[in-house]
C-alpha cells in the first residue's frame, strides 16, 4: 500500500458511499488481504467495493482480473450474498466503516477496520462476532466468534467536538508540537494535521500557541469537515502523486485536476500503474504516523488494563459479598454429586434459581449470582 486512509479521508468517502444504500451484495472475492465486493445498485448496475487491508477502501466500476476466494471470503459469501445495504457509517472519527445489511429479515453488520493490521469482521444483529479475517485473543479488544464486538475507545470525537473542548485538548496536551497534538489526540493523521496548521496560518512546530490561534484551528477544522466534496488529483512534474476529497493548501503549488469522485482518484493513484509513482511520505510525516500508531496502541492497552481492573474489582466485591452463599452452595454441590449421578443432579437442578448449568463430563457448575 502507498498509504493508509486517514479518518478525515474516510469521513468524505462514507459520504460517497451513501449511494450504496439499497444496493445488493452479489459476490465476494478474496485474495490475501484484498477483497472485492461485487454490488448491484438500482439504476446504476454493477459496482465493485475494493478493500486492501490494512488501510484502503474505494468504489470502482472495474472488475478485478483475478477472481480468487479464500476460506474467509467463501464464509462471508455464505452469510451475506444477496443481502441489501441499509446503512453505511463511519463510527465516530475512527477508521472503521460499518455496513448494516439485511437479508431474509436477518440483520448483519459488516465492519471494515482500516487501521493496522486491518480487519474485516461480520457481526449478527446483537453485534456479536460471527467471523473475522483476523482473530485476536488478548488485550483490550478481543476479536473471536460469539464475543460482542467492541469499538476502539476514543475520548474525543473530532466530528462532534465543541470549541471549548477542542481548545482544552490543545491546552492540556504534552506533545512536542501542535501538529502532533492534532495528528494524535484528535486523530487527524499527519497530512490533515499539517493542513489545518496551514489553513490557520500557524507554524506546525510550535509547542505553545495562543487561545486565539486554538480557536482559529477549530474554525478551519469545522470548515474542512463540513466542506462540500470536490475530489481532485495532484501531480508533481506530471507524475500523479495523490488524491484528495477537497483541494488542499499543502498541495497548492502542484498541478491539480478534478475527478468525479474521491474513489475514482484513489483508484487511479493506488490501484493503477501510477501507484508505483506515488509520492512517498516525508520523513516528518513518517515520524508523525509512526508515533501516532505507537501512542494509539499504548493508550488502548492502558484503557484495556483500566477497564479490566475495574471489572475485576467489581467481580471481587460481589464474590466477597456473596461468599457465604457460594461457600454453602459449593459444599452442598460436592456432597450431592458424591451421592447421585450427574445426570440426575442436572435434571433436578434445571429450574434452580442460582444454578444455571451443569457440565456432566467435567463435573462443573455454572451459577448466576442474584
Amino acid at each position: 500500500m502507498a498509504k493508509e486512509l486517514s479518518a478525515m479521508e474516510l469521513h468524505f468517502l462514507v459520504k460517497e458511499f451513501q449511494k450504496l444504500i439499497d444496493g445488493k451484495i452479489d459476490k465476494i472475492y478474496e485474495k490475501d488481504s484484498s477483497f472485492t465486493i461485487q454490488l448491484f445498485l438500482p439504476g446504476k448496475g454493477k459496482q465493485f467495493l475494493k478493500i486492501d487491508l490494512p488501510g484502503m477502501i474505494f468504489l470502482s466500476k472495474k472488475k478485478d482480473r483475478v477472481e480468487e476466494t479464500g476460506k474467509f471470503g467463501l464464509a462471508l459469501r455464505k452469510h451475506i450474498s444477496n443481502s441489501r445495504i441499509r446503512k453505511v457509517e463511519q463510527k465516530e472519527f475512527e477508521r472503521i466503516v460499518q455496513f448494516t445489511l439485511e437479508i431474509k429479515e436477518k440483520k448483519y453488520y459488516l465492519l471494515i477496520e482500516l487501521f493496522s493490521p486491518g480487519n474485516v469482521i461480520l457481526c449478527n444483529e446483537e453485534q456479536k462476532i460471527i467471523l473475522a479475517k483476523k482473530y485476536k485473543g488478548f488485550g483490550s479488544r478481543i476479536i473471536r466468534p460469539n464475543i460482542s464486538y467492541k469499538y476502539p475507545k476514543r475520548d474525543i470525537d473530532t466530528l462532534k467536538i465543541n470549541e471549548s473542548d477542542f481548545v482544552k485538548v490543545i491546552e492540556t496536551s504534552t506533545r512536542n508540537s501542535v501538529v502532533i497534538t492534532l495528528a494524535v489526540e484528535l486523530g487527524l493523521g499527519g497530512l490533515y494535521a499539517e493542513e489545518l496548521c496551514l489553513r490557520a496560518g500557524i507554524n506546525k512546530k510550535e509547542t505553545e500557541i495562543s487561545k486565539k490561534d486554538m480557536k482559529q484551528i477549530f474554525k478551519v477544522s469545522k470548515d474542512l469537515i463540513e466542506a462540500t466534496p470536490a475530489p481532485c488529483l495532484y501531480y508533481d512534474d506530471n507524475s500523479l502523486i495523490d488524491s484528495a476529497p477537497v483541494p488542499l493548501k499543502k498541495y497548492e503549488p502542484m498541478k491539480r485536476t478534478e475527478t468525479d469522485s474521491f474513489s475514482e482518484g484513489l483508484e487511479k493513484v493506488y490501484s493503477s500503474s501510477d501507484k508505483k509513482k506515488a509520492k512517498k511520505p516525508t520523513r516528518y510525516e513518517k515520524e508523525i504516523n509512526k508515533l501516532s500508531g505507537i501512542i494509539r496502541s499504548q493508550e488502548a492497552q492502558i484503557k484495556g488494563f483500566e477497564n479490566s481492573a475495574a471489572e475485576n474489582q467489581e467481580k471481587g466485591e460481589v464474590l466477597y459479598e456473596k461468599y457465604g452463599l457460594l461457600d454453602n452452595l459449593l459444599k452442598e454441590f460436592k456432597k450431592i454429586i458424591k451421592e447421585h449421578p450427574m445426570k440426575e443432579v442436572k435434571e433436578k437442578t434445571k429450574d434452580h434459581d442460582v444454578i444455571k448449568g451443569i457440565d456432566e463430563k467435567n463435573k462443573k457448575i455454572s451459577i448466576e449470582i442474584p
